[in-house]
C-alpha cells in the first residue's frame, strides 16, 4: 500500500507500507526524546544530584518492552535518576468522551472540517493502543 496522498492530518491514513519500519521509527523517536530529557536533567540545579529536578517523559509506554527499555536506559545514568511510571485508568465514559473531544483541538485535528470524522479517527487510535496496552505490574 502507498501512503495516503491526502495532506490533512485528520484524514485516515492508509496502512504504512512497512509497519515494522514505522514501529522502529516510533521507538527511535521515543528514545531520542528520553535522551533529551536526561540531558536536560543534567542542566538544572547544577545537574542530577545537585538539587531537586523532575522531568516528565510523556510517551506512549504501552508495552512492557518499551517500559523495560526506559528502565534500562535510566539505570545507566550517573548520578542515579529515580524513575516512576504513572498509570491512570478510567472507565467513566462521559469523562473519556469529554477528554477525547478536547483532543480535537490538538494539532492532529485542529481545523478539521468534519469534527465527527476527526473524533472517529481518534477513537480508532485509542482502540489500537488498547490492543497492545499492558497494565503496570
Amino acid at each position: 500500500m502507498t501512503p495516503n496522498p491526502n495532506p490533512h492530518p485528520h484524514s485516515k491514513p492508509h496502512p504504512h507500507p512497512h509497519p515494522h519500519q514505522a514501529k522502529e521509527q516510533k521507538e527511535q523517536m521515543a528514545m531520542e526524546t528520553l535522551e533529551e530529557l536526561l540531558a536536560w536533567l543534567h542542566t538544572v540545579h547544577g545537574g542530577v544530584g545537585g538539587g531537586c529536578a523532575c522531568g516528565i517523559f510523556d510517551a506512549t509506554n504501552t508495552t512492557r518492552a518499551r517500559r523495560a527499555k526506559v528502565v534500562a536506559r535510566c539505570a545507566r545514568e550517573r548520578p542515579r535518576v529515580k524513575l516512576l511510571f504513572v498509570e491512570s485508568l478510567c472507565d467513566d465514559d462521559e469523562l473519556l468522551m469529554h477528554n477525547y473531544r478536547m483532543k480535537l483541538a490538538n494539532d492532529d485535528y485542529k481545523g478539521a472540517a468534519d469534527q465527527q470524522a476527526a473524533l472517529d479517527d481518534f477513537l480508532e487510535r485509542v482502540r489500537q493502543y488498547e490492543k497492545v496496552y499492558c497494565l503496570l505490574q
